[in-house]
C-alpha cells in the first residue's frame, strides 16, 4: 500500500469524523466523495473504510452523550432505512455501471437543490413530522445507503426541520448511523469486502478518528441553533456538488 494513499485516508477520516461529531453526519459523504474523485480505490474498498470508521466516531460520541438521543425518531427513521438499504445493496451489485451513474447524479441534484431551499428557510417546523414521512425518508436514505454509502442527506432533511434541540439531533443521528453502519459490517463480511486492505486503514484510522472525535465535543463552532442547521444544510450543497462534478467533468470533456 502506497503510504500517500494511507495518509490520504487518514486526512479524510480526521476531517470527516470531526464533521460528524459537531453535526451528526457527514463522513461517509466527505470521503466517499473525495475519495472516488482521487480515485484513491474501490468504491466498494472506500465503503468498507468508511463503515468501520464510523463506528469508531460514533461510538466514541455516543459514550457520554447517548442521554441527548430521541429514540423514537430513530426508530422512526431505522424502520424505512434497514429495509432499504439491504435494497441498495442488492441494486449496488447488479445495476450496471450506467445506471448506476444516473442515479448518482439524480442524488446530486436532489441534495444541491433542496439544500438551497434550506439555507433560506432553516428555522423548524412548528410541530413534529408523523410516523409516514419520517419512514419514507428513512428508506431513501436506506436506499441510497446501501448504494453509495451516502444515507445522511435525507436524515438531515428530516432531523434538522423537526423541533427538537440540535444536540439531540446530532446525537440521535449519530445513534441511527451507528445501527446502519453495524448491520452493513455484518454483510460485508461475508462477500469480502473487508479486504487487508481494508483492516490496515481502519486499524491506522482508529486513533485519528478516536482525537478528532474528542475535537468535536470539545470545540463546538459557536453558532446559534439557526447558523447551526445553515451549516448543516450548506454542507448538503457542497455534497451534492461533489457527487455531481464527476459527471459535469465528463460532460465538459465531450464539449471539448
Amino acid at each position: 500500500m502506497e503510504i500517500s494513499i494511507l495518509l490520504s485516508y487518514l486526512a479524510l477520516l480526521a476531517f470527516g469524523a470531526y464533521v460528524q461529531t459537531v453535526t451528526g453526519f457527514a463522513l461517509g459523504l466527505f470521503v466517499m466523495g473525495i475519495a472516488t474523485l482521487a480515485d484513491l480505490a474501490s468504491v466498494a474498498t472506500s465503503a468498507a473504510i468508511v463503515t468501520i470508521s464510523s463506528l469508531v466516531n460514533t461510538g466514541v460520541a455516543l459514550s457520554k452523550e447517548h442521554h441527548h438521543v430521541d429514540w423514537q425518531q430513530v426508530w422512526r427513521l431505522g424502520a424505512g432505512l434497514l429495509p432499504a438499504m439491504l435494497a441498495g445493496m442488492w441494486l449496488l451489485e447488479n445495476l450496471d455501471n450506467d445506471t448506476s451513474e444516473s442515479l448518482r447524479v439524480l442524488l446530486g441534484v436532489f441534495i444541491a437543490a433542496g439544500a438551497v431551499v434550506l439555507v433560506l428557510k432553516p428555522h423548524p417546523r412548528s410541530k413534529p413530522a408523523g410516523m409516514l414521512k419520517a419512514f419514507s425518508l428513512g428508506a431513501i436514505a436506506g436506499l441510497f445507503g446501501g448504494l453509495f454509502s451516502t444515507a445522511g442527506p435525507p436524515v438531515v432533511y428530516h432531523l434538522y426541520r423537526e423541533p427538537i434541540a440540535i444536540n439531540t439531533i446530532r446525537m440521535s443521528m449519530l445513534a441511527l448511523f451507528a445501527i446502519a453502519t453495524l448491520v452493513r459490517l455484518m454483510l460485508i463480511i461475508p462477500v469480502g469486502h473487508v479486504t487487508q486492505f481494508v483492516i490496515w486503514v481502519c486499524l491506522t484510522g482508529a486513533p485519528v478518528i478516536v482525537i478528532a472525535t474528542w475535537a468535536g465535543q470539545r470545540f463546538v463552532p459557536p453558532l446559534s441553533d439557526s447558523g447551526m442547521r445553515r451549516l448543516a444544510f450548506s454542507m448538503l450543497f457542497i455534497i451534492g456538488v461533489v457527487l455531481l462534478l464527476p459527471a459535469i467533468g465528463r460532460m465538459l470533456g465531450h464539449v471539448a
